[in-house]
């Protein structure tokens, strides 16, 4: 059995996000799809609102174009995962 998720099902939930004006909304999923103009529409649409939004951002290797999305959308808070204040970043982080 596989999961699957559809753009439209984000895109419901961050409208509901909006109208109940929800302050902060954290989206642990990502993907390398930052051609789904939809999403990345909405998450700006999201963030004009106010919304403050914190997304894994997955990092994937050294790569121009590894970081997923929407994390590295410049203005959604990245949330590495795995990595605390005592661990080592790669090399190839991200991380500022």
């Amino acid at each position: 059995m596989y999961l699957v998720s559809y753009t439209s099902w984000f895109l419901d939930a961050f409208n509901y996000a909006i109208l109940k004006k929800i302050d902060v909304l954290n989206l642990s999923i990502g993907g390398p799809d930052f051609m789904d103009h939809p999403f990345v529409d909405k998450v700006w649409e999201l963030t004009a609102n106010k919304v403050i939004m914190v997304s894994a951002i997955g990092n994937d290797g050294p790569l121009y174009g590894t970081l997923n999305n929407p994390a590295d959308q410049m203005d959604v808070i990245k949330r590495w995962e795995g990595l605390t204040l005592r661990t080592i970043s790669p090399r190839f982080s991200s991380q500022a």
